[in-house]
């Protein structure tokens, strides 16, 4: 009896940690804006990306990829800039971000 409350308690706390260690769109940008600002373009990239990998389908996606393709031409990753950015031309073509 005691095991299966041990393992809830475990569970609950695993589940409440999961939930505060989301971060939504706005929070991430503004996170990889403060990096990108310090020129830390590294820390821009795995911000952006972390996020863009699990919640890269939502619209939050048309304000983090243009910073996303800044950082990489500034690290000197043209080529996958190149490649999302046709990728964003796909998805968003009415975009503002759009030059």
């Amino acid at each position: 009896m005691k095991a299966r409350y041990k393992i809830w308690f475990l569970l609950m706390i695993f589940c409440v940690g999961a939930a505060l260690a989301t971060d939504d769109a706005t929070e991430v940008l503004a996170k990889a804006q403060t990096y990108y600002k310090a020129g830390k373009f590294d820390s821009t990239v795995v911000i952006l990306r972390n996020y863009l990998k699990t919640k890269g389908n939502d619209n939050s996606s048309q304000e983090l990829v243009p910073l996303l393709m800044e950082a990489l031409v500034r690290k000197g990753d043209f080529e996958f800039s190149r490649r999302l950015f046709q990728i964003y031309e796909k998805k968003f073509p009415g975009s503002p971000f759009m030059p």
